[in-house]
């Protein structure tokens, strides 16, 4: 107990010095290449930014030692966000999880793999750790508010990490903020996981070979029953001809197809259906998370460009849709789509009623005949 004590304390000194140091929160130089010039940036808590140029003058011992205490800390920082830390971090996790188990479960000493005492002695530590890193979490609330950044995944990250937590989040900048994964990022990285490595200039190359030479193409998984119903209406129902992939018959080149896909619509889910080359969404969803499509040149054939608007959840987004948020790039929107083609003022009017597209929305509005119609599909 008396060294998480002194932990604590080191973390906590650490903390207050480090804040100190970096004027709260945020604190920036820069030098020309005769380190004659600095140029800090102080951002102080009533969001006031003060500019100061001053003159470095290396003879001088306290310019020069702030230039030195400069680096080192941008390099400490450089070092918290690395890879070799969550690295480090990691293996507080193993140990943290190895050491509940063993202190808590009974297994380890019911197998004869430690004796009661050390089960004990353990489960007496895993506490001690416990009420520490809670503190450290606490901690950690406080200076994200300070600093201005997301507060919750900083708590989080610190109750799982311990002290080494808390010091990252003493040094996160803006670009290295801890933050929440959103669905479509949790999504994107699994789709890169099994994706693995590929060649990404030759897999866009293969995208656009099929969205532009294809009136319809539709991305699809054999298996998804969403893809056949999609399939069953467009080829059977409305005797559309669509260039259909399969992108798990061949994983190798589906599966990489799929995370660029991803990349370039905002979701990675199945089917994904382009009309005249346009993405026009899923079966039964959007184009992407409640996308408001803008048109940005008049007179092309398709959207250059799109609002997105991308929640954890799409519950929220309906809310905040339901509630009038999206009211301001509604108006955008329709007048945007004054002198715009057939087909974009089509896209944008089913996107501004529902906040969802796919061919079944599409052909419940009565839209999608006329989409396939205009890119001569059927």
């Amino acid at each position: 107990m008396t060294i998480m004590l002194l932990l604590l304390s080191i973390c906590l000194i650490v903390q207050v010095q480090s804040l100190k140091v970096l004027h709260n929160p945020r604190y920036l130089s820069t030098s020309n290449s005769n380190n004659k010039v600095r140029l800090s940036i102080h951002s102080s808590r009533s969001n006031r930014v003060t500019i100061c140029y001053a003159a470095v003058d290396s003879s001088n011992p306290e310019s020069a030692g702030r230039s030195s205490l400069d680096s080192s800390i941008a390099k400490v920082k450089s070092f918290t966000a690395s890879s070799l830390y969550s690295a480090i971090e990691s293996v507080i996790v193993f140990g943290l999880v190895s050491a509940i188990d063993g202190g808590f479960s009974g297994d380890w000493s019911k197998f004869g793999l430690i004796s009661a005492d050390l089960e004990e002695t353990i489960r007496d530590a895993v506490t001690n750790v416990g009420i520490f890193h809670i503190v450290c979490g606490i901690a950690a609330a406080g200076v994200a508010k300070n600093q201005q950044l997301p507060i919750a995944p900083s708590v989080f990250h610190t109750l799982l990490i311990g002290g080494l937590g808390l010091f990252r989040v003493i040094m996160q900048t803006e670009e290295t903020a801890l933050r929440f994964p959103t669905v479509y990022q949790a999504k994107q990285s699994l789709a890169n996981l099994f994706a693995g490595k590929y060649d990404a200039v030759v897999v866009n190359t293969q995208i656009d070979d099929l969205i532009n030479n294809n009136a319809c193409v539709m991305f699809s998984f054999r298996s998804c029953p969403y893809c056949i119903k999609a399939k069953d209406l467009l080829i059977n129902q409305l005797g559309a001809t669509v260039e259909v992939l399969e992108l798990d018959q061949d994983k190798a080149i589906g599966y990489p197809i799929r995370a660029e896909l991803g990349k370039r619509t905002g979701r990675t889910s199945v089917p994904s259906i382009w009309i005249d080359g346009q993405f026009i969404g899923g079966c039964d969803d959007g184009p992407s998370t409640l996308t408001v499509p803008t048109v940005t040149k008049v007179g092309t054939s398709k959207l250059t460009e799109e609002k997105k608007i991308d929640p954890p959840l799409d519950f929220f987004a309906n809310l905040l849709q339901s509630f009038g948020s999206l009211t301001a790039q509604s108006k955008s929107t329709a007048t945007a789509v004054a002198s715009a083609t057939k087909v974009e003022k089509l896209l944008v009017s089913v996107s501004t009623k529902s906040g969802k597209g796919g061919v079944m929305a599409l052909y419940e509005e009565g839209i999608l005949q006329t989409l396939l119609a205009e890119a001569n599909a059927i």
